[in-house]
């Protein structure tokens, strides 16, 4: 029974030191693993930074890299003391070297929030211009040559609020811009979408929406050459604004639009602000 016994230990011994070495070996390939994958964590190395602006607060709204490396800013320039901000566009070089910058003054309440590249080589600036304390808002698009010299500027919309948040190239030099309105459409604030060519005239403008409320973030062209608009709705579902699409043709026929509460880290998310394919 003893030479049992250790015949059993010798072999429990053997096959725990066999283990004991597959274990080893498994932890030296995890080990070796884990040291040739970068952190998860690990924070992006910041190539360069840079500041532009005056004294109060100036905002940047939309940044696009131009074909030569340099890159256009464009967004609003602020002035507390005289109680007025303009559309500011700026351009700098591929490191965020200032190259120029101007601001173009208005009626001194301008919300720039879009940047379009034309196909001269200038910029398209969009938003708004006026003050609801005022009773009127409009839609407002600056035109300027590849040096931020301005060509030409324009209002649109009607007697009550109308803004523009977004802008893209449609085709043969024409451009699509979305936002809202309350001047026209079905009721309350509605989607608001406007075909201009390059001299800012006006080739169609439609509206989407129920009843209440809608608002309009941002816009994508599809593969086909339709359009989604994306924002929120008050006029379908909940009650509450609930996020919202819309398809469109390229001539501004809807073709059909959807509507959703999601929920993002528990909560309520009820606006889609940005779209991409």
């Amino acid at each position: 029974m003893i030479d049992a016994l250790r015949i059993v230990e010798v072999r429990y011994k053997r096959i725990s030191g066999r283990a004991l070495t597959i274990v080893r070996f498994i932890l030296c390939i995890i080990l070796l693993c884990t040291l040739s994958i970068p952190e998860v964590n690990a924070q992006p190395e910041i190539e360069w930074s840079a500041t532009f602006g005056g004294n109060n607060d100036d905002v940047a709204r939309q940044m696009v890299e131009l074909d030569n490396g340099c890159f256009v800013i464009a967004g609003n320039r602020n002035y507390f003391q005289e109680s007025h901000k303009d559309f500011y566009l700026v351009k700098t070089d591929s490191v965020g070297e200032e190259i120029w910058s101007t601001n173009y003054e208005y009626a001194g309440n301008e919300d720039c929030r879009s940047l379009a590249i034309t196909n001269d080589g200038g910029f398209l600036l969009s938003g708004s211009s006026g003050s609801l304390e005022d009773g009127n808002v409009d839609g407002y698009v600056i035109k300027a040559d590849s040096t931020g010299e301005m060509e030409w500027d324009e209002l649109y919309g009607g007697d009550s609020y109308d803004a523009f948040f977004s802008i893209i190239y449609h085709a043969n030099d024409e451009y699509l811009l979305a936002g809202e309105t309350a001047s026209e459409g079905n009721g309350g604030i509605d989607i608001w979408l406007l075909k201009i060519n390059d001299e800012g005239d006006i080739e169609w403008s439609e509206t989407y929406g129920g009843d209440n409320n809608e608002v309009c973030f941002d816009i994508m062209q599809t593969s086909n050459g339709d359009y989604l608009l994306l924002g929120a709705t008050r006029s379908f579902g909940n009650g509450v604004y609930d996020a919202y699409v819309v398809r469109v043709d390229s001539d501004g026929e809807e073709l059909w639009s959807e509507h959703d509460n999601f929920t993002l880290l528990g909560r309520a998310n009820p606006a889609l602000t940005g779209i991409k394919q």
